[in-house]
């Protein structure tokens, strides 16, 4: 932030809305959270976990039935 450089491309992460982004204590790691499933009554939501530096996809955390609103290391 305080050099305001961008270090990370953006992320497509597959969420119709992204509600919540937290990185990991050590930087290694980003968290995102939101709505999976478009507006169509259903609430399939998950957690996802990139790699801070390459972008890539790491994990999914799936099984929430509400959106994901908050993110806590």
């Amino acid at each position: 932030m305080e050099s305001r450089e961008t270090i990370l491309a953006s992320i497509k992460t597959g969420h119709d809305e992204v509600w919540a982004v937290a990185y990991s204590p050590d930087m290694s790691l980003i968290a995102t959270g939101g709505r999976d499933a478009p507006h169509t009554g259903k609430h399939e939501s998950s957690i996802q976990i990139w790699d801070a530096k390459t972008s890539k996809l790491v994990a999914t955390l799936k099984g929430h039935t509400q959106e994901v609103t908050c993110l806590a290391w």
